[in-house]
């Protein structure tokens, strides 16, 4: 609107006072600013998004397999299961080592799950080692080290440590949201779900609909398996699905009460201020304990899948072979 006190120029016009043109610029500013703070945080997700989809869908792919002893050309049964168990052996604790060293020496913040540690920035607490550049390198190259050594470490969670990792180096490229402690945090939240999102293929409350298209596995699907029954349940199986069930409830927690009664133990003793060793050991026990059942040594996920899957005529998993069962 304008003012009656307002002063025409030379030509007659009614002109805007200095004053008002001021709150109009900046009314035009704050708009500007606003339009750049979402257009910035919605590029910087989709790029958190993509980067983490190539970093996931590379792990658990591999085109060849050729075991130890095939790649020697040893023939001999005896011969062959001692290279496979030592092979296999020596790769675990290698591997392991390896990823010990490196969040040892140089990224200690690295090390562990980071989902405290991503409450407390996301409470307002700064910890700017726990995101930085140097953090991401160690934790990606770490977690495929700990992932080939067989330990039951978990990829998933660390995807949200790195995605969160992902999202402050891509939110310091915006100096909008850089400058902006309160947008970051939401970016970093953003960055979490796009995490939990890339691990797990599935929707979080709804909020991760657009986010799942990106199809992390690779296979035109949202979950990592899929199965079409040709057959239905036979009234005998139905039992065992409710032992399994049962049986799963009661060793889960009582492995969760050793694992507290473990912590606090290990908290008191010697044992933490020799992390190196200590994973070393646990490796080599874990290959010991599981190298002699063909279904400890898979992964989670191929292990569940083959357990959901039909038995067919060609099986390599070992579940349908009846000299097993």
């Amino acid at each position: 609107m304008i003012n009656l006190n307002q002063s025409r120029d030379e030509n007659g016009e009614f002109s805007l006072p200095l004053s008002d043109l001021s709150e109009q610029n900046g009314r035009n500013n704050n708009k500007n600013d606003s339009a750049v703070l979402n257009f910035a945080s919605w590029f910087a997700t989709s790029a958190i998004q993509r980067a983490r989809y190539k970093d996931f869908s590379s792990i658990d792919f591999c085109e060849d397999w050729v075991s130890w002893s095939e790649f020697l050309g040893v023939k001999w049964s005896i011969g062959e299961s001692t290279i496979q168990f030592f092979s296999y052996l020596l790769d675990s604790t290698v591997f392991s080592g390896i990823a010990t060293l490196l969040v040892t020496s140089y990224a200690p913040y690295a090390a562990g799950q980071g989902i405290a540690e991503l409450k407390t920035i996301m409470s307002g607490f700064l910890m700017k080692e726990f995101l930085s550049g140097k953090t991401l390198l160690i934790k990606c190259v770490s977690i495929v080290f700990a992932v080939a050594s067989g330990l039951s470490v978990g990829k998933e969670v660390a995807l949200v440590h790195i995605s969160t990792c992902c999202a402050n180096i891509f939110s310091n490229m915006f100096p909008s949201i850089k400058q902006n402690e309160a947008q970051k945090r939401q970016l970093l939240s953003a960055a979490s779900a796009a995490g939990i999102s890339v691990a797990f293929g599935a929707p979080i409350a709804g909020v991760l609909f657009s986010l799942e298209y990106f199809d992390p596995y690779r296979n035109g699907k949202m979950v990592p398996f899929q199965n079409v029954y040709e057959r239905t349940w036979y009234s005998f199986e139905l039992i065992f699905f409710v032992l399994i069930g049962v049986f799963g409830g009661i060793f889960g927690s009582a492995i969760v009460k050793l694992d507290s009664i473990f912590s606090n133990y290990r908290q008191k003793s010697l044992i933490r201020n020799f992390a190196r060793g200590e994973v070393v050991v646990v490796a080599a026990l874990t290959v010991i304990v599981c190298y002699g059942n063909i279904f400890a040594r898979s992964d989670a996920v191929t292990l569940v899948s083959n357990l959901f899957t039909e038995c067919r005529a060609k099986d390599s998993s070992g579940i349908c072979e009846y000299e097993f069962l």
